[in-house]
């Protein structure tokens, strides 16, 4: 290759190019999602193996490590690296999977080049690492789930001998030892070096214009990034996924701001009330477990607007008498449909309501890190977009604002509170959540027909006849 900047910049937009001119021993991307860091990052390896590139004196690059998420992300890297040998006109050779570490299990895809230089794709494995020597590439480390044990193996099989180490990920939370390094060398403590790119700057950089193959204009190039940020349909997840900015797993998903333009006077009504009302109502059950409390949450649809109508908590009350409250619920003509929690002792409670009222009129939700992400993502955008409105209650308030989207150190995603003396467990806000739940979730509930004084037997029967168990 004779001249190989006038090839990367064949190949790489501005912010890849600089990453690949950056000759540091130990360099950090902090980046944002699919703006092919990790296609940069195999183009430096296969060329350090070519060019035996020495980052210390009297050490040349023959080895790569290798080590992402899942063995997916290795296959990917390892085909784009035997693209770039092609590029180098080096021959190499994909010798498939191997086992390289007999003691700790580790295997890795293999790339052998013709001047005796090796790649390897390493598992992810939190042993990956160890007891080798070489360059090291950690991609994704903020999703690696035992990301102290990793560090503990690939710094010294780089640093002892004076190779390089190239860290890149997006961020998941603030309590990872990727955030932690991150701050470090901004703070100027690690005397490494860090590049950080997020898609607006991937973008004016030309990926937009690269992904359409043609120069875009700026009204598209925004419209691209709008777009992605819709998808996100959440602002922390864009804020996170795309602009390279940690969610703090103590912020609040919900603010006190967002919860103050929701909040109306007089809204609440009796149960006699809404037993004329001509708007169709909606229903969410929270039931309590020993501490927490149990919670009814009652919407009514009015014009496209949800209005709390109606709250009933119950603290440690008999099941006996939170069922007869049921019951009065269910007897209300424009009910379309009540969420319950039928989690652990409410999934009795959930089937003897499926049996009585029907599937159609019952639906029951297992609280599972997937089902709560979906109810607490919806709940949120409802109210970010005003289209509930609550009363004026500290507790409801600070009940809603509890709410944290939590990151763990292996980079799974919860919702959920801890548990006060002032708001419980959330108890109120996962009660509304899923009275919502039961007019956004799916079907919007049968239309009740009643006939002399049985308003739910024959309903019963027509619920059977159609099969309305599929929510």
């Amino acid at each position: 290759m004779k001249n190989l900047k006038n090839e990367m910049q064949k190949y790489f937009l501005p912010y890849q190019v600089a990453w690949l001119e950056d000759r540091a021993q130990i360099k950090i991307w902090e980046k944002s999602r699919r703006i092919g860091a990790t296609y940069t990052q195999a183009y430096e390896d296969v060329r350090d193996i070519v060019k035996r590139t020495e980052y210390t004196k009297g050490r040349p690059v023959t080895k790569v490590y290798f080590a992402s998420k899942d063995e997916d992300a290795g296959k990917e890297y390892i085909e784009y690296c035997v693209k770039y040998a092609k590029v180098f006109e080096m021959i190499a050779k994909d010798v498939g999977e191997q086992v390289i570490d007999e003691k700790d299990g580790v295997k890795a895809r293999v790339l052998e080049f013709a001047n005796g230089g090796k790649i390897y794709a390493l598992t992810s494995a939190p042993t990956a690492f160890n007891s080798k020597g070489g360059k090291i590439v950690w991609d994704e480390a903020a999703l690696h789930k035992d990301q102290r044990q990793m560090w503990s193996g690939a710094q010294p099989a780089a640093m002892v001998w004076g190779y390089p180490i190239r860290i890149l990920s997006t961020h998941k939370g603030k309590s990872t030892l990727f955030y932690q390094f991150c701050q470090n060398t901004k703070k100027g403590k690690s005397g490494w070096s860090l590049h950080r790119v997020t898609i607006v700057d991937a973008v004016n950089d030309g990926l937009y214009d690269k992904v359409l193959g043609r120069p875009t204009c700026e009204l598209e190039r925004a419209e691209y990034i709008g777009n992605i940020k819709k998808s996100c349909q959440s602002d922390d997840i864009f804020a996170e996924d795309y602009m390279a900015e940690p969610v703090d797993a103590t912020t609040a998903f919900i603010t006190y701001d967002q919860i103050a333009l929701i909040k109306a006077d007089n809204i609440l009504r009796s149960l006699e009330e809404l037993a004329s009302t001509g708007n169709p109502l909606y229903a969410g059950w929270d039931i309590g477990r020993k501490r927490d409390l149990s919670v009814i949450f009652l919407l009514e649809d009015v014009g496209s607007l949800l209005l709390t109508r109606l709250i009933q908590k119950f603290d440690r009350t008999p099941f006996s008498i939170q069922k007869e409250f049921l019951h009065r619920i269910m007897k209300l003509l424009k009910l379309r449909r009540i969420c319950i929690d039928q989690t652990g002792m409410g999934l009795p409670l959930t089937e003897e309501a499926q049996e009585k009222y029907g599937k159609g009129m019952v639906e029951g939700i297992t609280f599972t890190n997937a089902n709560k992400e979906t109810l607490a993502v919806n709940t949120r955008n409802l109210i970010e977009d005003r289209g509930v409105m609550i009363p004026d209650d500290q507790e409801l308030e600070n009940s809603i604002h509890s709410i944290k989207r939590i990151v763990t150190t292996a980079g799974n995603i919860r919702y959920d509170a801890q548990r006060t003396e002032e708001t419980g467990h959330a108890d109120e806000f996962w009660a509304l959540a899923l009275a919502i739940h039961a007019k956004t979730g799916g079907h919007s509930g049968p239309v009740r027909v009643s006939s002399g004084g049985q308003r739910f037997g024959g309903f019963n029967k027509f619920c059977d006849a159609i099969n309305y168990d599929h929510y």
